[in-house]
C-alpha cells in the first residue's frame, strides 16, 4: 500500500502543484479509511461475538491452576478449541493405562476416582470430585 501511495504522489507532483497533491492525499487516505470501515466494523462485530460465546468456558479455564497467569486470548484460544461432552452416568472417561491426550476439566456433576492394586476388587483407593 505504501508503495502505490508513494507512486501515486510522485503522479500527483509530476502533474499538479503541491497544494493539489497535499490535498488529494490528505483527502485520499481518510476516504480510503472511511470505505474500509463497513468491513472492519463487521469483522469487530463476529470477533465480539465469539468472544462472548467463550466467555463461559474460558471462565472456567481460568479457575484452573494449570493455565494461571494467561492472558484472556489464550485462554479463549483454549476454550475454543475445547469440545463439551456430556457423559451419562457410570460412563468411564479415563482407564489406567491409557494414553493421555486431552485435558478433561468437570464443568458439571460428579465424577468419581478408583484405583486398584492389580484388578477390582482389589480397591486401593477412591475420591470423589464435584462441580456446580
Amino acid at each position: 500500500m505504501l508503495v502505490g501511495a508513494s507512486l501515486a504522489t510522485r503522479v500527483l507532483l509530476a502533474h499538479a502543484d503541491v497544494t493539489v497533491t497535499l490535498v488529494a492525499v490528505g483527502a485520499g487516505i481518510p476516504a480510503l479509511g472511511l470505505a474500509g470501515l463497513p468491513v472492519l466494523l463487521r469483522t469487530d462485530r463476529a470477533s465480539a461475538a465469539v468472544a462472548r460465546r467463550l466467555r463461559p468456558l474460558a471462565e472456567v479455564l481460568l479457575a484452573l491452576d494449570l493455565v494461571a497467569g494467561a492472558d484472556r486470548a489464550v485462554l479463549e484460544r483454549l476454550a475454543a478449541a475445547a469440545e463439551p461432552v456430556v457423559l451419562p452416568p457410570g460412563r468411564m472417561v479415563i482407564r489406567g493405562g491409557d494414553e493421555s491426550d486431552v485435558l478433561w476439566v468437570l464443568r458439571h456433576g460428579e465424577l468419581r476416582f478408583t484405583s486398584w492394586l492389580t484388578h477390582p476388587p482389589a480397591v486401593r483407593w477412591r475420591r470423589v470430585m464435584w462441580a456446580n
